[in-house]
């Protein structure tokens, strides 16, 4: 019986190696392909450094009792530690609603790094292992545990929460596809090896298996990408396309009609309204409409395409004295907008200022009361 344990034993650590070196190959190539367009964005960045902290995971398994705070071990052990930080920030660059990555947003994203490592250098400097402490452990663990998840359904929350109204056909299949999948996959290692500490060398394979199907699906998502459109790709690296296939689709009398339906008719007023209602009002598929507004209008989100005429018509009765006795929360309402701090928040992105501070400058500048 012990032999045939050990022989189980035996071909399972063999086939979690295959798979770990099979892994490593998918995520090195698909590195190698995203970096070739490093300085186009900073959410393919973000991307290649998710897939090195992906690779530090991977090497991570590799340990050896004497490898313990070697250089080798503290890079592969703050890598593995990475994925989370980096996946929050690509889910939040990528699938956010206009976000762009500040400091403030980097430091939120150290904190699922301050409990292990400062664990391990604390058992580094002072010999001291919380693990050999129950208290301490038990602190540090379900800390870390409520961290990881809370930013795990951010992440999600994120990536399925501006799924309908984001105009990218293929960044929409990968909020349901890649990104739920990581954040599975993250989930079931948090609750496999730190909540319930299954010691079985099968767990181990199911992990490394499904980071298989990750890595695969990365590759195979990077083979597919016959431009980086999926990414907000900056201005200057942004390369228009025209495709023949494109000539119907992007019929002038289809963009006449959605740029018609908005200053004419001005159906950004409707409270709630959607890209569905626009496509039954154009009699139109609505992937068409999707399609026309992303790239003939130059929009990524429907909301930014509503807010832009919505800010327009609340900037012109601010700044007319027949509105001057309007309170703003009315034109904000009249606009389209269902709440004041939307509105605020989308006014101040424009002009800088708040709606109220705005139309006081206006006034004062050009000499009415």
């Amino acid at each position: 019986m012990n032999l045939i344990r050990e022989v189980k034993k035996g071909l399972m650590e063999t086939l979690n190696f295959s798979l770990t070196i099979f892994s490593f190959s998918q995520l090195f190539i698909a590195m190698l392909l995203f970096a070739f367009h490093w300085k186009a964005s900073e959410q393919i960045r973000i991307t290649v450094l998710l897939i090195v902290c992906s690779c530090g995971y991977l090497l991570k398994q590799t340990h050896t009792p004497d490898m313990e705070f070697s250089l080798f071990w503290w890079l592969t052990f703050i890598g593995a530690n990475s994925i989370l930080p980096c996946f929050w920030l690509l889910s939040l660059s990528l699938m956010g609603d206009k976000q762009r990555i500040r400091s403030k947003h980097i430091v939120i994203a150290l904190l699922p790094l301050l409990l292990p490592i400062s664990g391990e250098l604390i058992h580094f400097a002072w010999a001291f292992d919380i693990r050999s402490s129950e208290n301490w452990l038990w602190l540090f663990k379900n800390t870390a545990i409520m961290v990881e998840l809370s930013f795990i359904a951010h992440a999600v929350y994120i990536a399925l929460g501006h799924w309908k109204t984001d105009l990218v056909e293929l960044r929409r299949k990968w909020r349901v596809g890649l990104v739920s999948l990581c954040a599975i996959y993250i989930a079931f290692v948090i609750f496999t090896v730190q909540i319930v500490k299954a010691d079985y060398i099968w767990i181990t394979t199911v992990q490394m298996f499904i980071f298989s199907l990750l890595a695969v699906f990365l590759n195979f998502s990077t083979f597919m990408l016959k431009d980086m459109s999926v990414f907000q790709i900056d201005k200057e690296n942004r390369k228009e396309s025209n495709k023949p296939e494109d000539i119907e689709l992007f019929n002038q009398k289809h963009i006449d009609g959605i740029i018609n339906a908005m200053e004419e008719e001005k159906l950004y007023r409707q409270e709630s309204y959607t890209i569905t209602d626009l496509s039954k009002h154009l009699l139109l598929q609505e992937y068409k409409v999707r399609k026309i507004i992303n790239s003939k209008l130059n929009y990524r989100n429907f909301n930014d395409f509503l807010n832009y005429y919505r800010i327009n018509e609340a900037t012109e009765k601010l700044s007319s004295s027949e509105f001057i006795g309007i309170p703003v929360v009315s034109i904000a309402m009249e606009s389209g907008f269902k709440a004041i701090s939307s509105f605020n928040k989308t006014f101040r992105e424009k002009h800088g200022v708040t709606p109220s501070v705005y139309r006081k400058q206006f006034f004062n500048e050009n000499g009415k009361d």
